[in-house]
């Protein structure tokens, strides 16, 4: 029973959240253990061209005040999936417990963080969260004419943020790690966009214009789109609901003497909104996923 402890299950999400790369950078919405989903109404506002209705206008004296139109909000929703894990222990091992115990939830955090960061990235959205990369929400910016296969430039990094629209003290720049030899070649002028990191506590992989650098496997390898990806993750949402159920059985695996032992924690996650922003003015979209067009 030491693996089923009530307080060791939820600390194992906890961490699992905590441990993430991706996971610990997102919005997390907890629900009630009678909900099964998350509704929310986001406001359907992502042409600034239109403005969703909502007018507001400048009144002269005496005028009429305009009216507007309805305001339209879209309903989104989230339904929790179950993510869970299966472990077997033989019963000799179970003899040296804590050192079970230990290696277990180590091993168990390590797995769902894993799991729960791919969801987040890459996700189909059928029994699964629905990952960045299979939202409409992320923009592609185009290569360089004529620019070399397997590459990124300086250039790339500049038309990457100037289509970015997020919280700016949010933005990270994730990259497959085949991308790392490419960023000390980069300059602008005579200046250098990429400094290298000064300690494990500030940006350890360094910047690009200023904003941290985070190596992620599940970015695509160099010169394919996806390499390489500036994005803001607080404009992703989890649902959580509870923390981890944890099941025993002796009886799965009774004729080799293991214990079975079953772990289920559910969520769902998606991106806040489902398409970019149309500015007012400007010939672009902008969105907090900007991505880089292949370099085959």
């Amino acid at each position: 029973g030491y693996l089923v402890e009530k307080d060791k299950s939820s600390e194992i999400m906890t961490t699992s959240m905590e441990t993430g790369l991706l996971a610990r950078r997102v919005t997390v919405q907890p629900i009630s253990a009678n909900s099964d989903g998350f509704e929310y109404m986001a406001s359907d506002d992502r042409n600034r061209t239109t403005r969703n209705g909502l007018s507001v206008y400048w009144k002269g004296e005496a005028t009429t005040m305009a009216s507007s139109g309805k305001v339209s909000l879209k309903p989104r929703e989230m339904r929790v999936k179950d993510l869970y894990g299966i472990l077997y222990v033989t019963n000799r091992m179970l003899r040296d417990a804590p050192a079970l115990a230990a290696f277990a939830q180590r091993a168990l955090r390590e797995e769902f963080a894993f799991k729960l960061d791919q969801a987040i990235f890459e996700g189909s959205g059928s029994g699964q969260p629905v990952g960045i990369m299979n939202s409409a929400l992320p923009i592609t910016v185009a290569k360089e004419n004529s620019q070399a296969a397997a590459t990124v430039n300086a250039n790339n990094l500049v038309k990457m943020l100037a289509r970015f629209k997020g919280n700016m003290a949010n933005a990270e720049w994730y990259l497959n790690p085949d991308v790392l030899p490419q960023l000390p070649l980069m300059t602008v002028g005579n200046q250098p966009v990429f400094i290298p990191g000064g300690s494990f506590s500030n940006a350890p992989f360094g910047t690009l214009f200023g904003r941290p650098i985070v190596p992620l496997e599940f970015c695509e390898t160099l010169g394919t789109k996806g390499d390489i990806i500036l994005g803001d993750f607080s404009e992703y949402m989890i649902v959580q609901k509870g923390g981890m159920e944890v099941a025993e059985s002796m009886h799965v695996k009774f004729l080799t003497d293991e214990m079975a032992y079953r772990f289920i924690t559910r969520v769902d996650g998606q991106p806040m909104h489902n398409e970019p922003i149309t500015p007012l003015k400007g010939a672009n979209t902008l969105s907090p996923f900007v991505m880089l067009a292949a370099r085959a």
